[in-house]
């Protein structure tokens, strides 16, 4: 079944000093299994590789996003479809360290069901069949390691397309889908993220026309909730990867009035799955409140994780 994970290092509060109560209370919402752990960011470097591990209980069912990372040192060329191949082999050599961690959080107890790689960088379209082979050649060798049980999944991300406007700029995904359908293995796949693939088509269709062209692909292992500007507001530019929280409802106050994400379009994203099984289903909203009180930032994240489907649910062990 499913593992649901939440990316709450968005909206953690800024004190390090009460973060581990508010994964701890993350943790325990209803269905929740794990956390998405933004292995090697600057944030995980600075306070969170200390407490975090410890804060996982026995049993629990996490992703590792290579995301923060990747973004910090994309512009130098680093990332798993980089045509230099010394930026390539950097990427290469995060992934032997966030394949480490792994194991070690294996060995206490907690298990990964995926690593998140995403296929920086930036691609002049004129480039993209040498990316590809690039993020082939890091692949084939990413599959014969040792995961303990994580599957690799891509993470797609907005991708350069000629005349339109981008973000990231990563290979598109009809070109990640050929690699992992060209490999073949069921240990290998690609995740939408509903913000990620909002910016690339500037509107809210593109995520449900991303999962289920994953879907018919047999490709697709996961989905994530994540919230994207559709004008500019307090979380930035219209159509900038900043995770604001869904719209408010009567029912459901706390949200950000300028972003594209709607608490009811949420089913109909899931729903494009179809039959597939997926690894994870999760939710990623920021906060950007410094007042927020830690209850109001669970609130924001229950009132998706609540949007989830049900019978995906796979609840951690609790000790």
């Amino acid at each position: 079944m499913t593992a649901v994970v939440v990316g709450a290092q968005v909206a953690q509060p800024d004190d390090p000093a009460v973060r581990p109560e508010f994964a701890t209370r993350i943790l325990d919402l209803p269905g929740v299994s794990g956390l998405e752990i933004a292995f090697g960011s600057r944030t995980w470097r600075d306070h969170d590789a200390e407490w975090l591990p410890q804060a996982l209980i026995e049993g629990s069912r996490n992703t590792v996003s290579l995301m923060g990372i990747t973004m910090e040192r994309a512009s130098s060329g680093f990332g798993f479809a980089s045509v230099d191949e010394v930026c390539r082999l950097e990427a290469m050599q995060t992934a032997r360290e966030a394949r480490d961690f792994i194991e070690r959080l294996h060995d206490k107890g907690s298990g990964t069901v995926a690593i998140l790689l995403q296929t920086a960088p930036t691609i002049d379209p004129s480039r993209v069949r040498d990316a590809t082979n690039a993020l082939t050649r890091s692949v084939n060798e990413l599959i014969s390691w040792n995961w303990s049980g994580a599957s690799i999944v891509i993470e797609h991300c907005d991708a350069r397309h000629v005349g339109l406007p981008f973000l990231k700029g990563y290979l598109p995904l009809d070109e990640e889908l050929r690699v992992v359908e060209d490999h073949g293995s069921a240990a290998l796949g690609v995740a939408i993220n509903w913000g990620r693939s909002a910016i690339e088509g500037r509107d809210a269709t593109t995520p449900i026309a991303h999962a289920e062209l994953a879907a018919a692909s047999g490709a697709l292992r996961g989905l994530m909730v994540s919230g994207v500007g559709n004008r500019d507001g307090p979380y930035g530019p219209a159509w900038t990867d900043s995770h604001p929280p869904a719209r408010p409802t009567s029912a459901r106050p706390l949200g950000e009035p300028t972003s594209a994400l709607e608490l009811a379009a949420i089913p109909e994203f899931l729903s494009a799955a179809g039959p597939n099984p997926l690894s994870f289903v999760g939710v990623k909203v920021a906060q950007r409140d410094l007042r927020t009180s830690i209850e109001d930032r669970v609130g924001i994240i229950s009132a998706i994780v609540e949007s989830l489907v049900p019978d995906r649910f796979v609840p951690r062990r609790r000790v």
